[in-house]
């Protein structure tokens, strides 16, 4: 066809003509991109998105040049995606549309046939010391005659070899032979994997790099001594106790092997101090407690003996006090403490008025993967509960001991607290009632489905004394408030007295059940229900309270917003607002 001598009209009008019929999805669009994946299992996606250019973008808008130059790459990038869950004849087809407001793009991947593993050789060299426990390990790991080849997998087995290897003191095990041998038409891939251990080492001395405590307040934390069998969890628990230390900001342990005498290697550990004082202020808001502040000093470092002390002055509408310690570190016992502490505290809540002025030594440290603490208080208190006042001085011994397991202290899915307490007072020397006091608390965390949770807390406690009358408010069991039964005000379960007024009791029981769906990552709404009170030689019908809240994981911490009715009495709801750890 010719168009030479045409009108000028006629050519543009086949031009338009042919302009309009061009498909859709040759116009210029330009828009986000969705992309949808089918033909591959939850395996497969996952490496098929971790390497397709177009899953990256995110809300990344393109034109349609662009979508094109991107759609060509997706086949190449999907073979690469496959090859390392052994499918090396990966194919996909992609097909593009334009919404009207975006552009949906469909991959539709053929995996092909796998590559299937034929001959497997391990040898590890660790003779009897690590038989149990890597002798089976390629075959727990898939890797065995007829399994599909899987090149994470085969990493997976170098690495644990390895670091079973140095956590047993083969510092220097090598690799004489790692390879995958893959025949792609037969599709077929032979293991081989052998590694040369080397001699075993030693634990020897450990030599401190630094220059701000004498090393024999380090020493003491050392759980070893020259000559032991090298295990890596003892450097574990070294550098766990180092940088417990008030005065440690971060700790490198690094064996020592060109400094090494035969079988015996130095451990070098270089420690970051912290600054040797350090000051903040705080606030914030409970509801039990109403607006806080709190200012704080930490003197980090007051001599090369490790010696720390601490002063904290705190206020709210309940409470004021003000407490400084002394911290002596203890040779013998790892992460043990002595701490001196005296203060003054002025407590007002609702039921009580007590002002108290106190000192006390303890000795915290850890059993395994208990933390434990031994005290001994003298403590003078001018005191009103109810009817009862007066002035009263108590000698006071205290044995507390505690676990916590979670895989996040902020906001576990999964943990537990066990606490147990006990405290012992003689109606001797300066005291005037004797005491003794019994009390156990514990809390669990369970995460059936990755957006719920469902937390229990149950508490009891006893007490028994020749004077209760001559008790302050602070020694006395009351329920109710953010931390105990929620939809009654803080401290106002208990008995009360013939005015009406809570005195307190001698024995308590509260618990709680909860549970969270979250909505966002950092954002959920909770239902829960607590029930408790104290008593008089014994526990009462419990009181009941329930509700709902928001939960939020916020910079500062997590963030509790309750709302809670009292099931077991009548009265509007009460607003409930608690900051902290879960566990």
């Amino acid at each position: 066809m010719t168009i030479r001598g045409a009108p000028r009209y006629a050519v543009w009008a086949l031009v338009c003509a042919v302009t309009s019929a061009a498909p859709a999805t040759a116009q210029e669009f330009t828009g986000p991109v969705s992309v949808d994946i089918s033909g591959v299992d939850a395996a497969q996606r996952t490496n098929v998105e971790g390497n397709l250019s177009l899953a990256r973008l995110g809300e990344r808008t393109l034109a349609t040049g662009r979508l094109r130059d991107y759609t060509a790459r997706v086949s190449d990038e999907v073979r690469e995606a496959l090859i390392p869950l052994g499918y090396y004849e990966a194919r996909a087809e992609t097909d593009f549309s334009w919404t009207g407001s975006r552009w949906s793009v469909s991959v539709a991947v053929e995996p092909g046939p796998p590559v299937l593993i034929g001959a497997v050789e391990v040898s590890h060299g660790l003779g009897s010391v690590a038989a149990t426990r890597m002798d089976p390990l390629p075959g727990q790991l898939g890797i065995q005659r007829g399994a599909v080849l899987n090149h994470g997998t085969y990493e997976t087995l170098k690495r644990t070899l390895l670091g079973t290897a140095v956590d047993l003191g083969y510092l220097e095990a090598a690799f004489d032979s790692s390879v995958v041998r893959v025949d792609r038409r037969a599709r077929r891939a032979d293991i081989v994997v052998l590694m040369n251990p080397g001699r075993r080492y030693l634990l020897g001395e450990v030599v401190f790099e630094q220059d701000a405590v004498d090393p024999s307040v380090l020493q003491r934390l050392v759980t070893w001594r020259p000559g032991a069998p090298f295990e890596g969890r003892r450097l574990l628990e070294l550098q766990e106790a180092l940088s417990s230390e008030p005065y440690v900001r971060s700790v490198e342990i690094v064996p020592d092997l060109e400094a090494a005498r035969g079988d015996t290697v130095p451990i070098q550990t270089f420690l970051t101090m912290e600054r040797p004082e350090r000051y903040s202020i705080g606030g914030g808001y409970g509801s039990d407690t109403g607006p806080r502040a709190t200012l704080s000093a930490e003197f980090r470092r007051l001599n090369r003996r490790g010696h720390s002390a601490e002063a904290d002055l705190r206020v709210s509408i309940v409470e004021r006090r003000a407490t400084g310690r002394w911290l002596v570190p203890l040779r013998g016992r790892r992460a043990s403490l002595l701490t001196f502490s005296g203060g003054f505290a002025d407590l007002t809540p609702e039921t009580s008025d007590t002002q108290t002025f106190f000192g006390s030594a303890a000795v915290s440290g850890l059993m395994g993967p208990w933390r434990t603490e031994v005290t001994l208080g003298l403590q003078r208190s001018d005191f009103e509960v109810g009817s009862d006042n007066g002035i009263t001085t108590l000698l006071l011994a205290g044995l507390g001991v505690t676990r916590i397991r979670a895989d996040d202290r902020l906001d576990p899915t999964r943990g537990s607290l066990l606490r147990l307490r006990g405290r012992v007072g003689p109606d001797v020397w300066l005291s005037e009632a004797s005491v003794l006091e019994l009390g156990f608390e514990g809390r669990i965390v369970r995460s059936p489905t990755p957006r719920t949770r469902v937390r229990a807390r149950v508490e009891v406690g006893y007490l028994d004394t020749n004077a209760f009358s001559r008790l302050p408010g602070t020694l006395r069991y009351f329920a109710g408030g953010d931390r105990s039964v929620r939809g009654y005000s803080y401290r106002t379960l208990g008995p009360i007295d013939s005015e009406g007024r809570p005195v307190g009791g001698d024995r308590l029981g509260a618990a709680s059940v909860e549970g969270e769906f979250r909505i966002w990552p950092a954002v959920g709404f909770a239902l829960f229900t607590d029930a408790g009170n104290a008593g008089r030689g014994e526990i009462p019908y419990p009181k009941v309270g329930a509700g709902f809240g928001l939960r939020w994981r916020a910079p500062i911490g997590m963030v509790r917003l309750d709302l809670a009715w009292a099931v077991t009495e009548s009265g509007g709801p009460k607003f409930h607002l608690t900051l902290g750890p879960e566990l």
